[in-house]
């Protein structure tokens, strides 16, 4: 065996192996996701010990399937209203450890989060930690991940850490869907990225946009998920210089591609 190649092998045969996270239960609900979603599931398998997939009844195709493929708690969850706050409750009934991480389908975490949840969650006496959100996209010129500046995002906090035994439940869209008494932040290098901009076309946004709409008046949020409307947008892009996330990113491409491609029919067709 040449030098080099053996030096390689014994380098990876005497790496350990990284413990996976055992006090924190990973919430997901999910529809039609069939296509995507094993990007997170694959990513959050390897450090996670226990991950709860919720899969909405009106779901088509092979959804439940796909996500059995990387934990046994799978789920069909009734969910009339269409939120994901009105699930939130039941997906927490399945959790058997004390601090829950709820994410969407179209969202990977940081490495720096994961090690944030190793290192320093069970020293926290809080009920709820916040979590910085980056709202990203594929740069397919450079083939990696890039976000948006725009100051109107702000850190995007998301309240989607917290103890399962200290927190109430509410039902209404766009919140956190949970009450709390105290809280903290994690640290920005501890982020969630998240791909709606990747996985889905302006089309499907904007009726997106006007179901949140019709459900309460003012929390489309057009602005975030539009983001399109805005000409100057573009020049607020910047790219996540992290290794994170090099290998989703290239299961990433053809879907940016995708939504691209129909955004950009769309658009001109309406002089947009």
């Amino acid at each position: 065996m040449p030098e080099k190649t053996f030096k390689a092998f014994c380098s990876n045969f005497f790496k350990q192996k990284r413990k996976k996270t055992d006090h924190v239960s990973v919430i997901i609900l999910t529809q039609n996701s069939d296509e995507y979603l094993p990007i997170l599931l694959e990513f959050l398998a390897e450090f996670f010990s226990e991950i709860i997939v919720g899969v909405d009844r009106k779901s088509t195709g092979k959804t439940f399937e796909v996500a059995r493929k990387f934990t046994e708690k799978v789920f069909w969850i009734d969910n009339p209203g269409g939120i994901v706050e009105h699930t939130i409750e039941m997906l927490v009934s399945y959790c058997s450890n004390d601090w829950i991480l709820r994410l969407d389908d179209d969202e990977l975490v940081s490495l720096g989060l994961v090690d944030f949840l190793e290192k320093h969650l069970q020293t926290l006496s809080v009920d709820a930690v916040g979590i910085h959100r980056k709202w990203c996209r594929v740069n397919l010129k450079s083939s990696s991940l890039e976000f948006s500046t725009n100051p109107l995002y702000g850190y995007d906090w998301q309240w989607r850490l917290f103890r399962k035994d200290k927190i109430g439940f509410n039902t209404n869209v766009h919140t956190p869907g949970i009450s709390f008494r105290t809280e903290t932040k994690a640290p920005l290098e501890g982020f969630i990225v998240h791909l709606d901009w990747v996985y889905r076309d302006f089309g499907y946004r904007r009726e997106k946009v006007a179901r949140y709409e019709s459900i309460s008046e003012g929390l489309g949020h057009s602005a975030y998920y539009l983001y399109e409307l805005d000409p100057a947008h573009h020049s607020y892009f910047a790219p996540l210089f992290l290794t994170d996330f090099e290998k989703a990113t290239r299961h990433l491409i053809p879907f940016q591609q995708r939504s691209d491609s129909k955004s950009a029919a769309l658009l001109a067709q309406q002089n947009i």
